[in-house]
Formats: C-alpha cells, sequence, structure tokens
C-alpha cells in the first residue's frame, strides 16, 4: 500500500483500527470447548502418516482447529488485528 496514495481519512480510520485492536482484550479459553473436529484432523493425520502421505497441509489445519476448540472461531478476528 502506498501511503501517498491514502486520503488523511483512510490513514486516520486505519489509526483508529489499530488503536482500538491495541485495547482489545486476549480472548479467554472457553468453558466448554468442542474439539470434534480437531479429533477428526488428528486421526485423519495419523492415516496419512501410517500410508506415508504428505501431511503438511494437515498440520496446519491441526492448527487452526485447535485455536478454535480452545478459544472459538471468533478468535481470528482478535489474532487478524494484532497483525
Amino acid at each position: 500500500m502506498d501511503l501517498k496514495q491514502c486520503t488523511t481519512e483512510e490513514l486516520q480510520g486505519e489509526l483508529a483500527r489499530r488503536v482500538e485492536a491495541e485495547k482489545a482484550p486476549m480472548p479467554e479459553v472457553l468453558f466448554n470447548p468442542d474439539y470434534t473436529n480437531l479429533t477428526s484432523l488428528c486421526k485423519e493425520y495419523l492415516r496419512q502418516v501410517a500410508k506415508n502421505q504428505d501431511t503438511s497441509d494437515l498440520q496446519h489445519y491441526i492448527f487452526e482447529a485447535a485455536i478454535e476448540a480452545a478459544y472459538g472461531r471468533n478468535v481470528w478476528k482478535w489474532i487478524n488485528g494484532k497483525h
């Protein structure tokens, strides 16, 4: 993004968004996490390991499923707001 092409309003809006993101509290672990998707992905991962198949994609999906199981799907809004 070329800052010279942004309007003052756009820059102020982005700055305000970043300030608000800094204020957002860190999400808390869910009281009753749902590990269904995580368990399913882990089983598939082990099946692929047993067959000597590539598991690189599944490793990424397992990470995402673990984060979502513990914190809920909305956790990505908080995470993306920090980057």
